[in-house]
């Protein structure tokens, strides 16, 4: 009695291993493309958290969120303008050297968080108070890379909420994660004045007062950003990774978590996982 059956040859595993690599190759670029923005969306992220808690150490728990002040506003001494984007990256699109009488022109060298995250960098800035020229060419090729989301495909800040096409949020404002300032609005309808607003929030954060630390996100990127201005629970928006009301966000704490963002519900911006409002 003989078997059928007979070992496996050197074509069997050679045709297996090109069947492999024939799926690795077509599947591939469907997943790793994805992964590998997320990651490194992440850790930057992370490492702007890093740089935020040495901010925090030098300047009695204060996060690095700042108004500014037309034209150069290093001071911030009188607040007359809040973006986003303030605590870091590198220069502006000379697009907003003139919109809004360059309130929101604030210079990367200006940045507080810039110092802890590239020290010594002066982002082709000229000393204060002279303003970064609208022609500068420092403001296309100086780069901040640890604010640049690899995801970042459009803003929205220059027409909120509508995007702009062909203009990325870093190539825009000079970073790709942004302050959510739905806190800001909440303390305005609570009868603070729009500076005192600014100082009352960076106070409570500052002192942890009616928050925690690992569940308040104080920076995320742009799809999160625009989801916390949002009130319909119809409104949609589809990041780059082709998810839809999700983003990447970091905690006071330091931890990152891609979230997801309920509009018009009443657990959108303050759950069990995340907040944007003081309770």
């Amino acid at each position: 009695m003989h078997s059928s059956r007979r070992g496996t040859t050197i074509l069997d595993l050679v045709i297996v291993a090109g069947t492999l690599t024939l799926a690795a190759a077509i599947a591939g670029p469907i997943f790793s493309d994805r992964d590998q923005w997320m990651m490194l969306a992440q850790n930057r992220l992370k490492d702007i958290g890093r740089a935020a808690a040495a901010y925090q150490n030098d300047f009695q728990n204060y996060l690095p969120i700042a108004g500014s002040r037309a034209p150069r506003g290093v001071a911030y001494t009188n607040i007359q303008g809040l973006c986003s984007w303030q605590f870091g990256g590198t220069n502006n699109s000379s697009f907003w050297y003139s919109t809004f009488s360059g309130l929101f022109d604030v210079e990367a060298t200006d940045r507080p968080l810039n110092a802890y995250v590239y020290p010594g960098r002066t982002f082709g800035c000229p000393p204060p108070p002279q303003r970064l020229a609208q022609n500068a060419t420092a403001r296309t090729t100086e780069q901040a890379e640890a604010f640049q989301d690899p995801s970042d495909k459009v803003t929205r800040q220059r027409n909120w909420p509508n995007t702009t096409p062909n203009v990325t949020t870093y190539n825009d404002v000079g970073t790709s994660f942004l302050t959510p300032f739905i806190w800001q609005s909440q303390l305005m309808q609570q009868g603070f004045s729009f500076t005192n607003s600014v100082l009352e929030a960076n106070r409570r954060i500052a002192r942890s007062i009616r928050m925690a630390p690992d569940r308040f996100v104080w920076c995320a990127d742009e799809s999160i950003s625009t989801l916390t201005g949002q009130s319909s629970p119809q409104y949609q928006l589809k990041n780059s990774y082709g998810d839809v009301n999700q983003g990447n966000s970091l905690f006071v704490d330091g931890h990152v978590h891609y979230i997801k963002i309920r509009p018009g519900r009443t657990d959108s911006f303050r759950n069990r996982e995340f907040q944007f409002l003081f309770d």
